[in-house]
């Protein structure tokens, strides 16, 4: 007996019907399951003006148009540029499954329309239902969790390798990282192979109408899917040595973030403050694990950050001590640079240096005294874990967009084959808690892939004062000895009172 598809727009607005009928809860509905079930419902007629016969994306629009599982925005535009939302994603998650097992026709109604979708799915296991507000249902959706979502179908769509590719070949994403099975599998399976010929798949970009058609298309029927192969590039030289700011690796252009670190040679560094030197090293005995990686070392510092610092104002002062006897904050030696992470830029003298470098080690130990701090604070501690693993990590300032407005930022930056990638784990704690999980749109991402979700990065600049980023002990023990509160100002009160 041939299916019957109900027809899913994908605009934002779907149109229902009241006498549709509720699913029944009885299995294989229509003598049988499995992809024979998407049977063809419409003739395409070229109706789309803006979906001609040469785009890369004709056939799969042509496809899912005539299988019923996707209309136009209108009935003369398919908009294939046009975003997704979470949304939509889901209720095309239910109809495939619905579809696949002969579940039944339709979906009666709901309230949000979206909620009869979202109950399905949770109530097979598909997703997890909680959590999705209204908000986050209507925003559009990054590719890598369309590919995660639609993965809780694996059994059903991602049981069929067809292709080579080797764990780490794809650039941008890592295997053990958020989505990183599935994204693996979809290209193992042909459903995604990349948007280059070096397979990169862009994971925080949101994915579009023309795209979800291709996958949808590449899901349903195995002969649509796409070839590709991927490997690791070999290792051909040994990288070159010199400043640690500025590690060449020489791998091949368009290699994972995880390739080029693992091809690094390290040159680890202390700053030379013994308390923050100590709490690093005992920081790594309790997270690194024997045979790790060096990418894997780097991830499990990232994630410590995110899952054990919050966002403030450091609670206690007892390491401001460090800054309050500091040498190079004598006006005599260069004056003190604070007040803003531009400030560091505006200093160009080798004491001002030695103070912005001093400075970055006070920000850094508030991290492992109070687990908590601001923009400075994290990025000045992920900055120092990667220069004592032995990578070129420098804090970078720059202007960061919030909204419709950008405000100072401290990131760090790692640069290789000379493309600067983006480590930026205290905007990334920001948007995990509000996503309910870690999104990794801010790890190892190169700069001009992130648009203008930062301006003005000041890295060059940034790379001159954080050559060595060491901590002259010595120079502060002599300093303790002949330190006055009267030398500072406006006195010690002037630090103590939060003021600062």
């Amino acid at each position: 007996m041939t299916r019957t598809l109900l027809a899913l727009s994908l605009s934002a607005v779907i149109a229902f019907s009241a006498s549709l009928p509720s699913f029944a809860d009885t299995w294989n509905q229509y003598g049988g399951y499995g992809t024979e079930n998407f049977t063809y419902r419409y003739d395409y007629d070229g109706r789309f003006a803006d979906v001609g016969a040469g785009d890369w994306f004709y056939p799969s629009v042509v496809y899912t148009y005539e299988l019923g599982l996707m209309r136009g925005k209108s009935d003369s535009e398919f908009a294939p540029g046009g975003s997704v939302t979470h949304a939509e994603i889901i209720v095309l998650l239910a109809r495939l499954y619905a579809i696949y097992y002969g579940y039944g026709d339709g979906f009666d109604q709901g309230s949000p329309w979206y909620q009869p979708y979202v109950d399905f799915c949770a109530g097979h296991g598909l997703i997890s239902g909680e959590g999705y507000d209204a908000g986050w249902l209507g925003s559009p959706a990054p590719r890598s969790w369309v590919i995660g979502t639609l993965y809780s179908m694996k059994d059903e769509f991602f049981n069929d390798e067809i292709n080579s590719v080797e764990d780490g070949a794809i650039p941008d994403v890592s295997i053990g990282g958020e989505y990183g099975d599935a994204i693996y599998a979809a290209y193992r399976c042909g459903i995604a192979v990349g948007s280059d010929q070096s397979g990169t798949f862009f994971p925080d970009s949101y994915v579009t109408r023309a795209e979800t058609a291709a996958i949808i298309s590449r899901l349903t029927d195995a002969g649509l899917r796409r070839t590709v192969t991927l490997r690791l590039p070999e290792k051909t030289a040994e990288p070159a040595g010199g400043r640690i700011d500025n590690t060449v690796v020489d791998v091949p252009a368009g290699a994972s973030i995880e390739t080029m670190i693992d091809a690094c040679r390290l040159v680890p560094t202390k700053t030379g403050y013994t308390p923050l030197d100590d709490a690093v090293e005992k920081l790594f005995g309790e997270i690194f694990t024997p045979g790790m990686k060096t990418s894997e070392k780097v991830k499990a510092c990232y994630d410590w950050l995110i899952e054990n610092c919050s966002y403030g104002s450091s609670g206690s002062f007892d390491h401001m001590s460090i800054l309050l006897i500091n040498p190079y904050l004598y006006p005599e030696n260069g004056g003190y640079v604070r007040g803003g992470t531009t400030n560091y830029i505006t200093y160009d003298t080798a004491a001002s240096v030695r103070c912005a470098e001093a400075l970055s080690v006070s920000d850094a130990m508030s991290i492992f005294t109070d687990r908590i701090g601001v923009c400075d604070n994290w990025s000045s501690a992920f900055a120092l874990m990667m220069r004592a693993i032995g990578l070129p990590c420098t804090p970078a300032a720059c202007q960061a967009k919030n909204g419709n407005s950008y405000g100072g930022h401290l990131l760090t930056v790692m640069t290789f084959n000379g493309v600067d990638y983006v480590f930026d784990p205290q905007i990334e704690q920001v948007i995990a808690d509000s996503y309910g999980y870690c999104y990794y749109g801010r790890y190892g991402k190169s700069l001009e892939s992130l648009g203008d979700r930062y301006i003005d990065v000041k890295i060059d600049q940034m790379r001159d004062i954080f050559g060595e980023f060491r901590y002259d002990e010595k120079a502060m023990e002599q300093a303790v000895a002949g330190a006055s509160g009267e030398a500072f100002g406006g006195g010690w009160d002037f630090f103590l009172d939060g003021s600062w």
